[in-house]
């Protein structure tokens, strides 16, 4: 979300196009969509380097539950694991979502 106004909010998509929308047309739950290029990993933890439990593809949206240090803990249907913010669109690099 860029911009409030009291029943509507500016958003921007994937592509940086910008428009409002009315507020109940928006859902609560926070989501995210995989960005391009090669499939992408889920990770057990939030860390490079702990077990990958499955990758993404680009253009997958999933739900954000919580984003700390550059990590999403992200569902994408009944799978969850955590991905970097940097492999996502919907979440700040440096941004903390509880």
């Amino acid at each position: 979300m860029v911009k409030t106004y009291p029943n509507w909010r500016m958003i921007e998509d994937p592509d940086g196009d910008r428009g409002w929308m009315l507020v109940s047309l928006l859902s609560d739950q926070r989501t995210a969509i995989v960005r391009p290029g090669d499939p992408r990993p889920i990770h057990a933890e939030a860390s490079a380097t702990s077990p990958v439990r499955y990758r993404a593809e680009h253009g997958v949206v999933g739900r954000i539950q919580h984003c700390r240090n550059g990590w999403c803990r992200i569902a994408v249907g009944r799978r969850e694991g955590f991905i970097s913010t940097s492999d996502i669109w919907g979440v700040g690099a440096n941004e903390t979502v509880d």
